[in-house]
């Protein structure tokens, strides 16, 4: 059976015990009084154990604990052979552990007094010696003042390494802070972009599909279809996103299951799923590829997905049936490019649908492919609306996300 550990209040007996034993144990039993006269022979063992007894408070009361010791450890100039240091020993390392120098300097200071009566005190009672006394004084103090001052440099090591642990610990905390917080205005991004195109295009479809009931019922039905094919896909993306959410949460619950933890993110594999879906939507779209594919890390195939699709829903929401190219040129680096024209507008489509976006789509676009190390721009060129992002083959040191443990 393994031994167990003494706890702060054992380990704090047997200090002060310890201490008391040394006292008395130098101290050897006299009671002669410095100026004439006996003290009670019960009155040096009383006094030692009750002013001991209060180093049990020396961590919270550090500077208090430490003016009774020193106090006491002036009893030398009353007793006659009797100068108490070990409970000043241990109180001033409790002040050099727990306060700052402006405090633990005067500290140390203060414990040249009992230093100096007790080099008088053991000068004076080598009788039969040929060093003079100031000599033999001198030595005697230097000693007690070197062993208070070990004990004073060991608190003060203990002090740094408590300050540098301690800022060290806040700093990881105020890193997993930030990473946390990156993460969830990551996924904000994620959610706007997901909901913003999958709402939209839902409402264009089920618009269309209100107008072609009874003149063209299968393309009615097709609208619908997209319209359910679009809200399993929105489905599925937010169960990947609201399991991300709880993984960040610092009150995140293993028994939790929101979705598996590595579902596969959209990338430039299913661009070709947002072109059918601008088509259905009344958008003549189009996908060009000039080079050869490349492979991506994950952050970067999201990055593009999100681009063309945060771009495509803008082009449905304002084209009025007019064109879309999306380019996806593979060279040193991917540049990502979608033109969008507008073409007549139809007036089928409910005023509700362009007040859908929450006008940070493109500047969250920008936030996104800047993280990642690529770049990143928007505007009209003539009658088109263009957005291009150049994206890396690989991310760059800039990208900043958290993982949860």
């Amino acid at each position: 059976m393994p031994l167990q550990q003494p706890t702060a209040r054992a380990r704090d007996t047997i200090i002060i015990a310890a201490a008391v034993a040394f006292d008395l144990l130098i101290w050897g039993g006299e009671h002669q009084l410095r100026f004439g006269g006996q003290a009670p022979s019960w009155l040096v063992p009383l006094l030692t154990v009750v002013v001991y007894a209060t180093l049990v408070k020396r961590r919270r009361y550090p500077v208090e604990v430490f003016a009774l010791q020193w106090v006491y450890s002036l009893a030398g100039l009353v007793f006659d052979n009797y100068g108490p240091i070990a409970g000043t020993l241990i109180a001033l390392h409790a002040v050099a552990s727990r306060r700052s120098l402006r405090t633990a300097g005067p500290a140390l200071a203060l414990c040249l007094a009992p230093a100096a009566i007790n080099g008088a005190t053991e000068a004076a009672h080598r009788i039969h010696q040929e060093t003079p006394f100031a000599i033999s004084m001198s030595l005697i103090m230097l000693m007690y003042f070197t062993l208070f001052y070990i004990v004073w440099v060991l608190g003060r090591l203990s002090y740094t390494a408590e300050r540098r642990s301690s800022r060290l610990l806040q700093q990881r905390e105020a890193e997993a802070r930030e990473a946390i917080s990156a993460e969830r205005r990551r996924l904000a991004r994620e959610l706007h972009d997901i909901v913003a195109h999958a709402v939209t295009a839902m409402m264009l479809q089920t618009n269309t599909a209100s107008i072609m009931i009874g003149s063209d019922d299968a393309r009615a039905r097709k609208s619908l279809a997209s319209v359910q094919d679009l809200g399993v896909q929105a489905m599925h993306e937010l169960h990947r996103l609201l399991h991300l959410l709880r993984a960040v949460s610092p009150a995140n619950s293993p028994d939790d299951d929101l979705g598996e933890s590595d579902a596969p993110q959209p990338g430039v594999g299913e661009i070709s799923s947002l072109i059918d879906i601008a088509r259905a939507s009344g958008v003549d779209a189009r996908l060009v590829v000039e080079g050869s594919p490349a492979p991506l890390d994950r952050s970067v195939q999201l990055a593009t997905y999100r681009v063309v699709q945060e771009s495509l829903t803008n082009a449905i929401k304002h084209s009025g049936g007019g064109r879309s190219s999306v380019s996806l040129r593979w060279h040193e680096q991917l540049t990502v490019e979608v033109r969008s024209s507008a073409g007549v507008e139809s007036p089928t489509i409910s005023p509700a649908i362009p007040a859908l976006s929450s006008g940070h789509g493109l500047m969250g676009l920008s936030e996104r492919v800047s993280l990642i190390g690529g770049t990143f721009g928007s505007g009209r060129k003539g009658s088109e609306f263009v957005v291009t992002a150049t994206l890396p083959l690989t991310t760059t040191a800039t990208q900043q996300t958290f993982t949860p443990p």
